[in-house]
């Protein structure tokens, strides 16, 4: 007997979602955060760029201050951005009619819930950031210059050697100018980017300027100290300064970051680096096909 082959199954096409991205013509960032999303959506969603929303459809409003008016006869999700003047007094009625509100940051999400108002019309509400760090945005660790000369106890040059055996020391780059500082800079290499240059190798004022505009804080490591003359400099420029308790420092001349012993400045490098790199942790996990994604989601979860 012929054996009977199966009838094939017949997989139905799933239809893809669509979502109208409602923006306004005039607002550069709204429009380009909505254009961006409506680049990255989903492959199983379709979104659409709009400057109106369409009735019955899901309509995503970005944002909705300027765009949502009231109910689409859909569903309608809007991003918020901020509330004017910081006022909760601000906030209209009819954002709550919305079926969720993606805000844009923490500050305004509190204020909504502060709105004791219209408590009993609040709708879902959530943050998430838009966002996502374009080609080139690299962190470089930052620069860290002495401009004073060292191998003497009360030019900090002990304090330095604590510094490069700390692990902190890794996450910085650095330039001493000065003499005196060779087997600082012997110790950082390998570690880390360093260079040195010598008193004798730069012109005064002009190399010492271009070296100032090259670094992004200026350590002053002295145990004890008459000035010192870097403090001048680095204050005329603007340059943060990471000084201990001598001289001029928090007398005649107030600094960003003054400490009191080697284990305060540790602690010091330490607590600068934290806040770049968290800084940057969070900002680099943005993206907008994430973005795309999580609108999706919410749309879909929607009853």
């Amino acid at each position: 007997m012929l054996a009977i082959a199966p009838k094939p199954t017949i997989l139905a096409t799933r239809e893809k979602m669509k979502i109208n991205v409602v923006t306004v013509k005039s607002g550069w960032i709204l429009s380009k955060i909505a254009e961006r999303i409506v680049m990255n959506a989903p492959p199983d969603v379709e979104m659409e760029l709009t400057y109106s929303p369409r009735r019955g459809e899901n309509n995503f409003y970005v944002d909705v201050t300027n765009c949502y008016r009231g109910r689409s006869g859909g569903k309608d999700v809007g991003l918020f951005t901020h509330v004017h003047e910081n006022d909760n007094e601000n906030i209209k009625f009819w954002w709550h009619t919305l079926d969720h509100i993606i805000h844009m940051s923490r500050r305004s999400y509190s204020l909504f819930l502060c709105d004791y108002r219209y408590d009993q019309f609040k709708p879902p509400m959530t943050c998430k950031m838009p966002g996502e760090i374009p080609e080139g945005f690299e962190y470089t660790k930052p620069t860290i210059g002495i401009f004073q000369r060292g191998k003497h106890e009360g030019k900090g040059h002990g304090v330095m050697h604590c510094v490069i055996d700390s692990p902190i020391a890794t996450s910085y780059k650095w330039l001493f100018i000065g003499s005196g500082w060779g087997d600082v800079v012997i110790k950082l290499k390998g570690k880390a980017d360093v260079r040195c240059i010598q008193d004798s190798e730069c012109n005064y004022p002009q190399d010492y300027l271009a070296e100032y505009n090259n670094i992004d804080y200026l350590l002053i490591p002295s145990k004890w100290e008459g000035g010192p003359m870097s403090l001048i400099e680095a204050a005329a420029l603007g340059i943060p300064i990471i000084a201990s308790r001598v001289g001029w420092v928090e007398n005649e001349i107030p600094v960003d970051y003054p400490f009191d012993d080697v284990e305060d400045l540790i602690e010091t490098l330490a607590t600068i680096v934290y806040r770049r790199e968290s800084a940057r942790k969070i900002v680099e996990k943005l993206s907008y096909a994430d973005y795309a994604l999580y609108v999706a989601d919410i749309f879909r979860g929607i009853k």
